[in-house]
């Protein structure tokens, strides 16, 4: 487990690193990713909304995906962009945009919260959830050392 605090040459901030052997991953990471986004101006719900589709991807890789796993933070144009990097070449398949129903705009928590709970009452579904909370913005591409899944997320 590492916490960097600086940026490096590409513009990316990496929050943590970890390996499956890291103790409680996802709770880390979220440790490291909640304040880095209060940091940068987002309101409580976005926080929530990119933590939570965070922690989904973070779960992903680090139980079906070869480690050590890296999760970096960067901004770009109208966006907030969060990759989480492992070890594999493998590509999850992604659900198709509008495959997922979209939210609707204005839900209260109950409402969110069940839909949540909807999501996550079959296994397989987190990609799905993660699409449907990022409003289809889930990429997944190759790179020279594995895959980086990344989320978008529009900035304040």
């Amino acid at each position: 487990m590492t916490d960097r605090s600086r940026k490096d040459r590409t513009g990316h901030r990496t929050l943590c690193r970890w390996t499956r052997t890291t103790p409680h991953p996802t709770a880390y990471a979220r440790e490291q990713l909640r304040p880095a986004l209060r940091n940068l101006g987002l309101d409580d719900e976005a926080i929530d909304d990119t933590v939570l589709a965070a922690s989904e991807i973070i779960a992903n890789a680090t139980e079906h995906a070869e480690g050590p796993y890296e999760l970096r933070l960067r901004t770009s144009g109208d966006y907030l962009v969060l990759e989480v990097h492992d070890r594999s070449h493998h590509l999850q398949s992604l659900p198709e945009t509008g495959s997922v129903p979209a939210p609707d705009p204005a839900p209260g928590p109950a409402e969110r919260l069940n839909a949540l709970v909807g999501e996550l009452a079959e296994r397989g579904r987190r990609l799905a959830l993660v699409h449907t909370l990022v409003q289809g913005r889930l990429t997944v591409r190759r790179t020279p050392t594995g895959k980086c899944t990344t989320i978008s997320v529009p900035t304040p």
